[in-house]
């Protein structure tokens, strides 16, 4: 649930109850899939100095930042999004380290238009490798796609996007829309800029999807795709289950000999699972 007071600032909310469950679930369940590909948490301030974000974030969004002056008389704002953050570490801190590969979830701050799915505080999941000795285009479009099949099977890919962004090569990345959000319907954007690649996810229109389609939590829906990784390999294979009380029985009966040592899903041996989504 959310809960509205007078006094709250239009387009932020407070979360509640099953509503802030799923949340953190959701973002925890994000975690889990960056762990398995061996990126590590940065926590980051959402107090920025606003030349930061100076040509960055593009003209619209530059307008929309929340901008203010300090005792000092230091100009700062509330981090509009944390790419040029990282940026700047690509470039200084890590500029002579190969392949640094993190994860953040921060709050982000922009005047929009309040509407579904669309807030003026809200939190991003992002996704960067500093200073890339390869091509991580590949990887980062396949963990993107495993972040959103958490919540929707239904969403669309594009490879080759324009981005609103001025940090990003040629201004071109890749972006996923889930037509179901309607006209809010990006959930995912990202691309290479000088000294990495990445990208990030609306963790609210997320939540808004697994809402919708009743996901992330096991209530009323029984039949699942789960992820099996091994603990100690992460060798994922994934499968139709259907949960009874908190045992999974195989849908698919092929490699059932992988499922008999699971038995409850709070007791594997040595394996993790991890759901992903509906049937």
């Amino acid at each position: 649930m959310e809960i509205k007071l007078d006094s709250s600032y239009k387009g932020t909310r407070i979360l509640f109850k099953e509503t802030a469950k799923k949340k953190r679930q959701l973002l925890n369940d994000m975690i889990d899939i960056l762990y398995q590909y061996g990126y590590e948490e940065m926590m980051i301030p959402v107090i920025q100095l606003s030349s930061t974000f100076a040509s960055k974030v593009g003209e619209e969004n530059n307008n929309m930042m929340y901008n203010f002056t300090d005792r000092g008389n230091r100009n700062l704002c509330l981090a509009p999004e944390y790419t040029a953050v990282v940026q700047q570490m690509a470039t200084g801190l890590y500029k002579y380290t190969k392949d640094v590969k993190i994860f953040y979830i921060g709050e982000c701050f922009r005047g929009e238009n309040p509407q579904a799915g669309r807030y003026r505080q809200f939190t991003q999941f992002g996704v960067e490798v500093l200073n890339p000795s390869k091509s991580y285009i590949g990887e980062m479009m396949i963990i993107a796609t495993k972040l959103t099949e958490l919540v929707t099977k239904n969403y669309e890919l594009n490879s080759d996007a324009t981005r609103g962004l001025d940090y990003y090569k040629q201004g071109k990345g890749f972006e996923i829309a889930c037509p179901d959000l309607g006209s809010s319907k990006q959930i995912c954007g990202g691309g290479e800029y000088e000294g990495g690649i990445g990208f990030a996810m609306g963790v609210d229109r997320m939540l808004v999807l697994g809402i919708k389609e009743n996901t992330n939590l096991w209530d009323g829906i029984n039949k699942r795709w789960i992820l099996v990784g091994d603990k100690y390999s992460f060798n994922d294979k994934i499968y139709r289950v259907e949960k009874v009380g908190n045992t999974f029985h195989l849908l698919d009966k092929n490699d059932a000999s992988e499922f008999t040592q699971l038995g409850n899903i709070f007791e594997g041996n040595n394996i993790d699972i991890k759901y992903l989504g509906n049937v």
